[in-house]
């Protein structure tokens, strides 16, 4: 006896394959199914507005070609740590079509029996380069604390030091051995 699917079930498994077909057209990330030595079998629409690429572009091409010299070594190790774990997340620099290199952070997922992978690629550059911005912020402001001939601390409410610069300790060391 032949057995069939019921007519309700392959509705709903065709609605679902569409809805995910147009999610993965729509996302702005990039989504790409890719060998586990790096090979594109397959990315997303989203790669052009993104990366500057077409799809046809990056068919059966290695990340490697496009990974930025100095992270294809961290790509490659993040590739192989696949062989242990279903999942990883790395971020890296890669280059734009017009050139210049963008940071993407993308999580590769293991699929196919541990054959090819699932990646979500998302770009980093802004938030990367807020953060150095902030960072180079912090250090002028630690550097302007730490050699201001001005004393300046942190003081809790209750009135005890968390924080006091080089400045306003010898201040301070000078004061109490004048007691």
């Amino acid at each position: 006896m032949i057995m069939t699917e019921n007519p309700a079930d392959l509705f709903a498994d065709k609605v679902e394959a569409r809805n995910l077909q147009l999610a993965i057209q729509h996302s702005s990330d990039v989504i790409a199914r890719v060998t586990k030595e790096g090979i594109a079998l397959y990315v997303s629409p989203s790669c052009l507005p993104m990366l500057g690429y077409s799809q046809q572009d990056f068919y059966r091409s290695s990340l490697y070609t496009y990974c930025h010299p100095n992270d294809r070594d961290l790509l490659g190790d993040a590739l192989a740590e696949l062989e242990q774990l279903p999942h990883k997340r790395e971020t890296f620099r890669f280059r734009h079509k017009e050139g210049h290199y963008l940071w993407l952070e993308a999580n590769f997922s293991v699929i196919n029996d541990d054959k090819e992978m699932m990646c979500i690629i998302r770009d980093m550059t802004q938030r990367i380069i807020m953060e150095e911005e902030i960072l180079e912020t912090q250090e002028k402001y630690r550097f302007l604390v730490e050699f201001s001939k001005d004393t300046i601390g942190m003081v809790t409410q209750k009135g005890i030091w968390t924080y006091i610069n080089n400045e306003g300790k010898s201040f301070l060391d000078s004061r109490a051995s004048k007691r």
